[in-house]
C-alpha cells in the first residue's frame, strides 16, 4: 500500500501539480486540510480535489473561506486573501469546503488532524505541545498539518524528540514499532521551514516506513498569479524564501 499524505495546498496550483507528478503512483491519498487561502487558484485546486478521491480533513482556511468563520482572527494578509477567495468560489465549492469533516479522524490505522487532535487551529511546534498530545492520545502514528513545517516528533521511552529532515529533499523514516509518531508532511503550497520546495510524504504499509519529499515547482508562475489577482504582494514574496 502506497499512501500519499499532504497538507496546506493553499490554492497553489503549480505546487499541487508538481507534487502529484513527483508522487507517482499512489493507492490512497489524504489531505490534512487548507486547500484554499493565500494562493490565486482556488477553483483549479478544488476542481482536482473533488475528482481525485482524496480523503480530506477540514483546515481552518477551508472553513474561513467557505463560511467566514475564523477570519476575524487572521492576519490582515490572510483575511484579505480569505475574503477574495470566498468571492471567487462558486456556491457548490463553498458547500464542498464547508462539508469537509473536522479532525481528528481515524484512517488506515493512523489518526489525521489539521492543527492537532485537540484543536484544528492549534500549532504544534514545540516539544511540550507534542508531549501533551501524545499524553492525550494512544495512536501510534498521527498526522497533522497547519504549521507548514515538514517533519514532526517521535516519542520513545517516554522522551519526545524532534525529527530531523535531510536537506536533499528526501528523508526516509523507518517506523519503530515501540515508538509513537506525530508527523507533518509539510505544506504543498506555502512552506515555512526555509525550503521553498513543495512538501509531501509517502507512507508505506501502516507501521512500516514514511518518506518525506520536497519538489521544485514553477514558483514564478505562482507568484505572478498572486500579484495578477491583486492579493497582498507579501504572499508572493514569501513563496521565494519558504518562510
Amino acid at each position: 500500500m502506497r499512501t500519499l499524505i499532504f497538507s496546506d495546498v493553499h490554492a497553489n496550483q503549480q505546487a499541487l501539480m508538481a507534487v502529484i507528478a513527483a508522487a507517482g503512483h499512489w493507492d490512497e491519498a489524504a489531505c490534512l486540510g487548507d486547500w484554499v487561502g493565500y494562493g490565486a487558484a482556488p477553483g483549479a485546486v478544488l476542481a482536482w480535489a473533488q475528482t481525485a478521491k482524496v480523503l480530506t480533513i477540514r483546515g481552518n482556511h477551508d472553513r474561513a473561506c467557505a463560511t467566514g468563520d475564523g477570519i476575524a482572527s487572521f492576519t490582515p494578509d490572510a483575511a484579505q486573501s480569505a475574503h477574495w477567495t470566498h468571492a471567487q468560489l462558486s456556491t457548490t465549492e463553498r458547500q464542498w469546503l464547508a462539508a469537509l469533516p473536522p479532525g481528528p479522524q481515524s484512517w488506515n490505522g493512523m489518526l489525521l488532524a489539521h492543527g492537532s487532535p485537540r484543536d484544528e487551529d492549534e500549532y504544534v511546534i514545540g516539544l511540550d505541545t507534542a508531549a501533551a498530545i501524545f499524553a492525550g492520545t494512544t495512536d501510534a502514528v498521527q498526522w497533522i498539518g497547519h504549521t507548514h513545517l515538514q517533519g514532526g516528533f517521535v516519542l520513545t521511552g517516554g522522551v519526545v524528540a524532534l525529527l530531523g529532515m535531510s536537506p536533499t529533499g528526501r528523508t526516509e523514516l523507518r517506523l519503530d514499532p515501540t515508538a509513537r509518531y506525530l508527523l507533518n508532511p509539510g505544506s504543498v503550497g506555502q512552506p515555512r521551514d526555509g525550503d521553498p520546495r513543495a512538501a509531501f510524504a509517502i507512507a508505506g504499509n501502516p507501521g512500516d516506513t514514511v518518506t518525506f519529499h520536497r519538489v521544485a515547482y514553477d514558483l514564478a508562475a505562482a507568484q505572478a498569479a498572486i500579484l495578477a489577482a491583486g492579493l497582498p504582494p507579501r504572499l508572493a514574496r514569501r513563496l521565494q524564501t519558504g518562510t
